[in-house]
């Protein structure tokens, strides 16, 4: 069983955080890989700010530990903090991936320019992010997730 991190990022004001109603995507996404039997929590992160103003996702992160963070690029707004997330997310030691409409649009420029985001979904992700995790889940010690989704 794989733990996952499916988190919606956040935008900074002068008012404080915004945040808008999470992309479907990421329910959606949350439900296929719970019903495949793996530990799955959603964050809104502006809301937790929002909150709990010393609330810290490298905290969060760390208290988790999940094996997968995922998270949306679904509007432009959010291209800085989907990428700030995504290295906190790979220092902690984190597989990352990013999905959305803005990830699908700029995935080639994502992955040449971060070298700590693992993938970019595009278009749905339901399918192949269960893929990818269950790949992870099942795999040989001797064989990276790359390779197995690669070679599929």
């Amino acid at each position: 069983m794989a733990s996952v991190l499916l988190i919606h990022p956040y935008c900074e004001t002068k008012d404080g955080y915004y945040y808008t109603i999470m992309p479907m995507g990421l329910i959606s996404i949350g439900d296929m890989l719970q019903k495949d039997g793996h530990e799955v929590r959603i964050l809104n992160v502006g809301l937790e700010k929002k909150h709990n103003r010393k609330f810290s996702i490298e905290e969060y992160i760390k208290k988790f530990s999940p094996h997968f963070v995922g998270i949306d690029m679904h509007w432009y707004p959010y291209m800085y903090n989907s990428i700030k997330l995504a290295k906190i997310a790979k220092e902690n030691g984190c597989i990352t991936i990013l999905g959305g409409i803005t990830a699908s649009i700029f995935a080639k420029e994502i992955l040449e320019l971060f070298d700590f985001i693992d993938g970019v979904i595009i278009g749905e992700g339901e399918i192949p992010f269960s893929i990818a995790v269950n790949k992870w889940n099942n795999r040989k010690k001797s064989q990276t997730l790359l390779t197995e989704i690669t070679e599929q």
